[in-house]
C-alpha cells in the first residue's frame, strides 16, 4: 500500500487520511523476524533480511488437494497445515509445472472466498496463493 506523508498526515493510496502525533521520542528499536541489527538506543544500522522459501513470512502459489464428489470453502484469512490430506496445503508448482510436495508448517490464504465443487469430477488440486505463518 503506497503510503505519502505531509507533515503529520499520512494518506493512504485509497485516500484515507491519518494523522499522527506531532511530537514524540522513539527510546528504542528492536529487531525480530527479518529485520536484524540488534536493539538501538541511540544510533545503529538495521538491516531487512531476505525470506527465504517455506519460512515465515515466505509466500506461495500452492495447491490444495480437493476430493471427488466434495464442495469444499476455502476462507481468506484462514489458515491451513501443510500435509496431504484433504484441505491442507499439499504441493507447490515448479517452473516446469510439475508438482512437488515440499511444505511444512502452517499458511493463511491470502484471497476472498472461493467454493469448490467436484461433483463427479477426479480428485483436484486447487492453486491458491498463501503466506506461512508459522
Amino acid at each position: 500500500m503506497a503510503v505519502s506523508i505531509n507533515g503529520t498526515t499520512l494518506t493512504f493510496n485509497d485516500a484515507t487520511t491519518m494523522t499522527t502525533a506531532a511530537t514524540g521520542t522513539v527510546s528504542s528499536i528492536a529487531t525480530g523476524n527479518g529485520l536484524s541489527g540488534g536493539t538501538i538506543t541511540t544510533s545503529g544500522t538495521l538491516t531487512l533480511g531476505s525470506v527465504g522459501f517455506n519460512t515465515v513470512g515466505s509466500y506461495c502459489y500452492g495447491n490444495v488437494r480437493q476430493l471427488v464428489n466434495q464442495t469444499q470453502t476455502y476462507t481468506g484469512g484462514n489458515t491451513y497445515s501443510a500435509g496431504s490430506g484433504s484441505q491442507q496445503l499439499c504441493t507447490t508448482n515448479t517452473a516446469s509445472g510439475s508438482r512437488t510436495n515440499n511444505l511444512s508448517g502452517t499458511w493463511r490464504y491470502m484471497n476472498g472466498t472461493v467454493t469448490i465443487n467436484t461433483n463427479g469430477d477426479c480428485e483436484q488440486f486447487i492453486g491458491l496463493t498463501f503466506v506461512r505463518v508459522s
